[in-house]
């Protein structure tokens, strides 16, 4: 494993202990942290950078970065890689936050976890229809 996501690995352990214990349960979702940092070939940490003049309204920057994470996530798919968004015990923590050297107003939103996949299967087609969701007026 890179040593970069083991030591992430270890620090999202260490916090979730801190945070609820060492259960049984604590320590599954360990074991679990580090494979999925192991599978991964890249961990990236999802941060809004708030705009230090505030000219724009933090849930608009929010939605900027998931906008972001989304294009990341299927330019991911297109060459053929897999992602997914986590968060956790450790998202946006005082550790986390100190790590990635974030001032007061920016906020950590969790991980983008991205790597090969073993296989790729299609998702099943039953959308609803847009009208059952969308009022057009």
């Amino acid at each position: 494993m890179n040593e970069s996501r083991l030591e992430l690995a270890k620090l999202q352990s260490e916090i979730l202990i801190n945070q609820k214990g060492e259960s049984e349960q604590t320590v599954a979702k360990c074991a679990k942290m580090h494979l999925n940092a192991d599978r991964s070939a890249a961990v990236i940490a999802i941060i809004m950078k708030r705009d230090v003049e505030k000219r724009v309204p933090p849930n608009e920057e929010i939605c900027a970065v998931a906008c972001a994470v989304q294009n990341i996530a299927l330019h991911a798919s297109s060459m053929g890689l897999g992602g997914y968004w986590s968060t956790g015990a450790s998202t946006n923590s005082p550790k986390i936050r100190s790590e990635l050297k974030l001032n007061e107003d920016d906020l950590h939103l969790g991980w983008l976890y991205i790597g090969a996949v073993e296989s790729l299967t299609a998702a099943k087609d039953n959308r609803f229809e847009v009208e059952g969701y969308v009022e057009f007026r």
